[in-house]
C-alpha cells in the first residue's frame, strides 16, 4: 500500500530534489564521455517516443532511469543516496502504478508540471559544462 503524502510535503520534496538534481547534473557532466550522453540521448527519445505514444507506464520508467543515470554518474555516493531516497518519497507516490494503470490521461498533468526541473537541467548543461546539449 502507498501512503499519501499532501500536496505541500510534495511541493517542499520537489524544491529540494531540484536542487540537488542540478548539483548532480553539474557534477555528473563534468566527467561525461561520448557513450554517457548517447545513453542519455537514448533515453530521451524513447520518452519522446512513448509519449507520442500516450504510453505512461513506461514513459515514467525511461523518465526514472534517465535521473537515476544522472545521480550515479554526479560521483558522489551521499548526494545519490539522498536523491534516490527523496525520489522514492515523492514519486513512487504521487506516479505510483496502483494509481496510474499505464493511462496517458492520469499521468499527463504530473509529467507536464514535474518534467521542467529537467528541462531546465539540459538547458544549463552547455553553459555549465561546455558541452552540447541534447
Amino acid at each position: 500500500m502507498v501512503a499519501s503524502i499532501s500536496a505541500d510535503k510534495m511541493e517542499e520534496l520537489f524544491l529540494i530534489r531540484s536542487r540537488l538534481e542540478g548539483l548532480a547534473a553539474y557534477l555528473a557532466c563534468k566527467s561525461f564521455r561520448k557513450s554517457d550522453l548517447k545513453t542519455l540521448r537514448g533515453l530521451l527519445a524513447q520518452m519522446s517516443k512513448l509519449a507520442r505514444m500516450k504510453d505512461a507506464a513506461n514513459w515514467l520508467k525511461a523518465n526514472e532511469k534517465w535521473h537515476h543515470f544522472i545521480f550515479r554518474k554526479s560521483g558522489k555516493e551521499q548526494l545519490e543516496q539522498l536523491l534516490l531516497e527523496l525520489w522514492n518519497r515523492g514519486m513512487s507516490r504521487r506516479l505510483g502504478a496502483p494509481t496510474l494503470k499505464g493511462t496517458w490521461s492520469g499521468a499527463r498533468e504530473s509529467i507536464a508540471k514535474f518534467s521542467t526541473p529537467s528541462s531546465g537541467v539540459r538547458r544549463n548543461w552547455s553553459s555549465d559544462c561546455g558541452r552540447s546539449t541534447f
